[in-house]
């Protein structure tokens, strides 16, 4: 028997390729040829030549009438009559005919009028993995019925287990449900899915992973974030990572014992200034899913029911009562003061080497650079002059950001900063004072201080005579206190 198929199926296969190519019209030669009438359909609608597909059609129904057959005039001529017929002529048992009746109001974007349809069409097969996926944005698109969108969702990433946009909207189902940690699940899902290459999809793991406290995925997201946006900055979610490991440094400290001070060890000769910071604007043309078929299956469809991805916007809190793990710096109840360390260890040194690349193409974010010297001053060598001399570098280069910015001064929460970076500056200054032997021009790093803590001080008050708000004086007052304090070192020095 021999295993060389018939001329028939070769011409089919081709002009299958053919559409598959584009080239609609060469394959509807060879389907004419070959009698494909359904087909022939399909390449018409693509064509946009309806009349010719409705007129083929009719000479079909004029030799048998079938519930496809209606559901394809349907298609061909907007008339949702005729899906009824064909429903009522399949003994209310055709997956088509809702499908096609799902679809009729999905396209004009009634979501809520298309999920019966679409529900009762899957009752009937339930293996039509694009019509799980459009119920899921149906319902997604609602907003009253995650329930529905989750389950979906979850039976369309089940059979499409690669279709990272399926992860994505699944994890918006989730969290619109509030229920963080499955969201978490499925972002992670979803990045692994997205070849790492979707920034949009990596951002929201990013944010999530904060938001459930999964603190090392969230470095590594950001990092992965950079690769492709090298000059993304999200400040709100780089405050709650330092917050979360300076508390739990400080936290794991507490908790070891006088005669096993296992300090955390940051790699400090691993710097993150060190880091090869990625050059240039890399620039990421997203491309769309393909999830045209050939023919004859979604031929007659439009292209608006591609899913888009969800952008997951999060209320970030450093305190959440929904999150499992309440407390951020409390250790994981199965974890030992050892394994905590180490954990504190491992987060610190990767949020130092974030920060590195951060700093080198990010220069003008005061936020950026105050963070980056208090975690600095976490290292277990944080009082050694050298370091002592670096977080001071990143301070002076937060107070000059916080300066050149007008709102600074005249901002409840610029003037808040100002205060915190004047303490932190004054501090460091003290301590780069008392240091024996001296390190360099001792002199010089206080007057320094001096004049910056001193233009800030003026700046302030002009702006406190002006505003005349008494909540603001105590800011200037700070100011002041940590002003007199350098004073006061110069005058021994």
């Amino acid at each position: 028997m021999s295993c060389i198929p018939s001329a028939n199926t070769m011409e089919s296969t081709l002009a299958n390729v053919l559409v598959s190519l584009g080239d609609i019209k060469s394959a509807l030669t060879i389907y004419e040829s070959l009698h494909h009438w359904e087909e022939m359909i399909c390449c018409y609608n693509l064509l946009q030549l309806r009349h010719l597909s409705v007129e083929v059609i009719r000479e079909q129904l004029a030799v048998k009438e079938t519930p496809k057959l209606y559901c394809l005039l349907g298609d061909a001529t907007d008339e949702v009559e005729h899906y009824h017929t064909a429903w009522k002529l399949s003994g209310e048992r055709s997956a088509r005919a809702m499908k096609s009746l799902g679809m009729f109001h999905y396209k004009k974007k009634e979501y809520a009028e298309s999920i019966p349809y679409f529900q009762r069409s899957l009752e009937i097969n339930s293996i039509q993995i694009d019509l799980w996926n459009r119920l899921g944005y149906a319902a997604l698109q609602c907003g009253d019925k995650m329930d529905v969108a989750c389950s979906a969702y979850n039976r369309y990433v089940s059979l499409e287990p690669d279709d990272f946009q399926g992860w994505n909207n699944l994890a918006r189902a989730y969290l619109d449900r509030g229920e963080k940690q499955r969201t978490y699940n499925a972002l992670v899902e979803a990045v692994r899915t997205s070849n790492m290459d979707n920034w949009k999809v990596i951002e929201n793991l990013m944010r999530v992973a904060v938001d459930t406290k999964h603190f090392e995925c969230a470095l590594r997201s950001y990092s992965q974030l950079l690769d492709i946006k090298p000059k993304h900055y999200d400040g709100q979610v780089l405050t709650i990572l330092v917050s979360a490991i300076l508390d739990m440094i400080s936290s794991t400290n507490e908790q070891t014992a006088p005669n096993d001070q296992t300090q955390l060890q940051d790699s400090a000769d691993n710097d993150a200034s060190s880091e090869n910071p990625a050059k240039g604007d890399q620039h990421v043309q997203e491309s769309d899913q393909n999830t045209d078929s050939n023919i004859p299956k979604n031929a007659g469809e439009t292209e608006d029911d591609l899913i888009n991805v969800q952008d997951i916007d999060l209320n970030l809190s450093e305190e959440d009562e929904s999150t499992e793990q309440s407390d951020p710096r409390a250790p994981k109840r199965d974890q030992t003061p050892a394994q905590s360390r180490h954990l504190a260890k491992s987060l610190l040194t990767n949020a130092l080497r974030l920060f590195g690349r951060l700093t080198s193409v990010i220069l003008n974010e005061s936020e950026l650079w105050y963070l980056y010297a208090q975690l600095n001053q976490a290292r277990d060598n944080a009082a050694d002059a050298l370091e002592l001399r670096k977080t001071l570098k990143y301070v002076t280069h937060a107070h000059a950001c916080l300066m050149r910015d007008e709102r600074s001064v005249k901002e409840i929460e610029g003037r808040r900063r100002i205060g915190e970076v004047c303490a932190l500056w004054s501090g460091l200054v003290g301590e780069l004072a008392g240091i024996s032997p001296p390190l360099g021009d001792r002199r010089g790093l206080l007057v320094t201080a001096r004049m910056s803590l001193r233009s800030s001080l003026v700046g302030m008050e002009r702006q406190t005579q002006v505003g005349g708000e008494g909540e603001r004086d105590e800011e200037v007052e700070r100011v002041r206190e940590c002003l007199g304090k350098v004073e006061a070192m110069l005058s021994v020095s």
